[in-house]
């Protein structure tokens, strides 16, 4: 007898039934593409404020062998064939600070002084604080004129949040991190552009313009005032906005300035949040980029005081919608220049803050003016509680 079957033929999947899965993975996607996102955040974040409280460390393991902590600027701010001068703006090129006896500038940033407390010492060693600090690294041809050329290729990680998309990997040592330069003013603690005298009242943050500055200074406690912010690098976009870190330069005669700190304080965020800015854009904030055009290879890293490079202010409140910008040269490079230059990160909702306890903590966008500004003097009187910021 002949066993008979049939053999039935295989059903697919239809097109509804193929839209439906489709339609099921991508919303499975979307709801776990924002999770990854925010995880990784996460862990970038952590990332950024561990670098923070190495930099405390840092710091106050130079104040344990100094007993104060370093300078933001030195002075004078430019020596000049063995002659101190105070008046002009300090030169960053070759041409008017050339490597030679008697010339030396004063822009060593915090950052060079506590290299070696960072295990950072190799690139302390290779520093030369004996010449001109040079912002210009090669000249047109490719010749290195800098005498910290490779002290600022030694890019450290230690100065880099890794939430910044703004970073090249090139040359020239780039920097997410700023020194606390002034707690309510714009002055940066110079006397009045473009004499470099230090100005009493002005230099009112934890680092300035001069001789360090110990604890016993620090009047207002070290839980209640910041040292150090982050702060975003230039867009690298030339001649153009960019983002509202890229320093923007007004015309001058546009703020009318006076040396009442306060009043001048306000009316610059004024002008810098409702004008549009209308002179020039400094794009290489915190970082290196190429001169399109010139050849030249200049570094806005860690290694230089300049509010372009390593400083900000407290002027205005971390993250705020008005642009960063100043008065005056094109990298507000001299101590008694004008500029508003905010906390700025990548994080959403406000910027990590070193207070001088040695404590990271992150500040909301949404913080009083006046409260940002008690935190960043030194010696201010202002009482300030945790919840207000």
């Amino acid at each position: 007898m002949r066993s008979s079957f049939c053999v039935r033929g295989r059903r697919g999947f239809t097109l509804i039934e193929l839209l439906v899965v489709i339609a099921i993975i991508a919303v499975l996607i979307a709801l776990l593409l924002p999770a990854v996102q925010s995880a990784r955040e996460a862990a970038r974040r952590s990332q950024c404020v561990n670098n923070m409280k190495q930099i405390g460390l840092g710091l106050h393991n130079y104040h344990s062998t100094h007993n104060v902590f370093p300078p933001g600027r030195m002075t004078p701010d430019i020596i000049k064939n063995g002659v101190p001068n105070i008046v002009g703006p300090t030169s960053y090129s070759l041409t008017n600070a050339p490597y030679s006896p008697g010339t030396w500038t004063g822009i060593y940033s915090v950052h060079c002084h506590i290299l070696p407390f960072m295990e950072q010492v190799n690139a302390f060693n290779a520093l030369n604080f004996a010449g001109p600090n040079l912002g210009q690294l090669q000249d047109a041809s490719g010749n290195v004129v800098s005498p910290n050329y490779t002290t600022y290729t030694m890019t450290a990680g230690a100065f880099l949040c890794p939430s910044d998309p703004n970073t090249s990997n090139g040359p020239g040592g780039e920097n997410n991190y700023r020194a606390n330069f002034g707690g309510s003013t714009p002055y940066a603690g110079g006397s009045i552009r473009p004499d470099n005298t230090p100005r009493p009242g002005s230099d009112n943050g934890t680092f300035t313009y001069g001789p360090g500055i110990g604890i016993a200074q620090i009047t207002d406690g070290t839980s209640g005032t910041a040292m150090f912010a982050e702060h975003t690098k230039g867009s690298a976009k030339f001649n153009q906005v960019g983002d509202k870190s890229d320093v923007v330069f007004l015309p001058n005669g546009t703020v009318s300035i006076s040396w009442n700190a306060q009043t001048d304080a306000d009316a610059f965020m004024t002008v810098c949040n409702t004008q549009f800015p209308a002179s020039s854009f400094f794009y290489q904030a915190g970082r290196y980029v190429a001169s399109p055009g010139f050849g030249l290879q200049f570094s806005d890293g860690w290694g230089y005081a300049w509010y372009v490079a390593t400083l900000y202010n407290h002027v205005a409140p971390p993250n705020w919608v008005g642009y960063d910008c100043g008065l005056g040269s094109s990298i507000i490079d001299t101590p008694s220049e004008h500029g508003i230059v905010a906390a700025r990160s990548a994080h959403p909702g406000g910027a990590n803050s070193l207070f001088a306890d040695g404590s990271v903590k992150f500040v909301k966008a949404s913080v009083g003016v006046p409260v940002w500004r008690a935190l960043g003097t030194r010696a201010g009187g202002e009482v300030v509680s945790a919840d207000q910021y």
